[in-house]
């Protein structure tokens, strides 16, 4: 018996076809999922960037002061806290002022007897700004006694500063009497005092920390205002004292002291605030005090 052998054809000789295997064609699901790949990276790198700039503003909110206000003096020649006269504003209030810092005093000349009602705060540029007595008291119900003046401090010398303080003065129906009260306030970002510093400028990438400064007291029905007014001699001394602090922490290359603040929520307008008005009691005046 004889075997015989089937030959092997080559792919492609004559006789034989080779099947064309099919190529895979990239399917519409495939391209779908590419697209919505590249539009979640690109959302993300969007969410970042915003987290990003927040994270930035945030951190504009968080430049401490430049020393602990609580620190400030309790005597000033002649001038001193009354018993329970160091006291704190409420966290509602605060939040309202934009405060992150602050200290809430009553100081009485022991001399005259005269009252003060002082509020010292630090915080962030934008919230602090837009809250004056101007804009708070009328919203409690006080009107305007007198229009508005500029007024230079003067040193302890006599000779006229470059710090300037608006003042004005409201009353309001106490029930059997008027409440009567004139108040003084200015700010401080990085140059002389002026009440007026914010004007035209806005903060909407840095938010630089600015002091305020606010002293009220009560006064009574004709009593004329002029050059001795107390309030005038009390901020001749208080100023003085805050500035020697500020140069004192620049001068030692800080350091803002070490207490941790936190970024003050959105700030209610004018116009919320309502029946919050004057907001911080001065029990001894006996009569409540604008947050302004």
């Amino acid at each position: 018996m004889s075997t015989i052998d089937t030959p092997v054809l080559a792919p492609g000789a004559a006789g034989l076809t080779t099947p064309n295997p099919r190529r895979p064609r990239l399917g519409r699901g495939l391209v779908t999922w590419t697209l919505a790949g590249c539009a979640l990276l690109a959302a993300s790198g969007v969410v970042r960037g915003l987290q990003d700039r927040r994270f930035e503003v945030e951190k504009s909110y968080l430049a401490e002061c430049p020393f602990p206000l609580k620190t400030l003096p309790k005597e000033f020649d002649g001038w001193k806290i009354v018993p329970g006269g160091d006291r704190t504003l409420d966290p509602l209030t605060t939040r309202i002022t934009g405060a992150t810092e602050h200290v809430m005093r009553t100081y009485v000349d022991e001399l005259t007897g005269v009252t003060l009602s002082v509020l010292i705060l630090f915080g962030p540029a934008e919230p602090v700004l837009p809250h004056t007595p101007q804009v708070c008291y009328p919203s409690c119900g006080f009107t305007s006694t007198e229009e508005s003046t500029i007024r230079n401090l003067k040193g302890r010398d006599g000779a006229a500063t470059n710090d300037q303080f608006r003042t004005g003065g409201y009353a309001k129906s106490g029930g059997r009497a008027m409440l009567r009260e004139v108040v003084y306030h200015s700010f401080r970002l990085d140059g002389p005092w002026s009440p007026d510093i914010g004007a035209g400028k806005k903060f909407p990438r840095k938010n630089p920390g600015i002091f305020k400064v606010q002293v009220q007291r009560r006064v009574a029905e004709g009593e004329r205002r002029d050059d001795s007014e107390p309030i005038e001699n009390f901020l001749a001394r208080l100023i003085p004292e805050i500035e020697r602090r500020i140069a004192e922490s620049q001068a030692a290359g800080s350091a803002p002291h070490p207490k941790a603040l936190t970024p003050p929520p959105t700030i209610p307008t004018a116009a919320s605030m309502g029946g919050m008005g004057p907001a911080w009691l001065g029990r001894e005046m006996g009569s409540r005090l604008a947050p302004a």
